[in-house]
């Protein structure tokens, strides 16, 4: 399989899903680094959707160098098996990923260093 990498957005098939967790075959950003994809059989993703909702900071973020509708679902961050993935789509743009680590941040808790938004 070739190199999968971070900010790379791939068909992704959620299901079985349980209560709450986003289902079916949607789009997934990649979050985890080549590195560790490289050497686990699992990556790190985050869902898209389309919904009609407005993004709201820190749980919906706007994606639009995806396409003008998505957005990411910050709070459903999933570690999946590589063979969930069925299909590159495209590279997410750097400002959508910047924004998505600073809502991950607040959502997870986790400090930011000093200087940096």
């Amino acid at each position: 399989m070739k190199s999968i990498l971070r900010g790379q957005v791939h068909w992704v098939q959620l299901d079985p899903a349980r209560g709450s967790e986003m289902a079916k075959r949607r789009p997934c950003v990649v979050l985890s680094v080549k590195e560790i994809n490289d050497h686990r059989r699992t990556v790190v993703v985050l869902p898209l959707t389309t919904t009609d909702t407005p993004a709201v900071f820190p749980l919906l973020i706007a994606t639009p160098s995806v396409s003008p509708s998505s957005k990411v679902r910050t709070e459903h961050i999933r570690a999946i098996d590589k063979s969930r993935l069925s299909g590159y789509i495209t590279d997410m743009g750097k400002d959508d990923l910047v924004e998505i680590d600073r809502a991950l941040c607040k959502v997870l808790g986790i400090k930011t260093p000093a200087g940096t938004p």
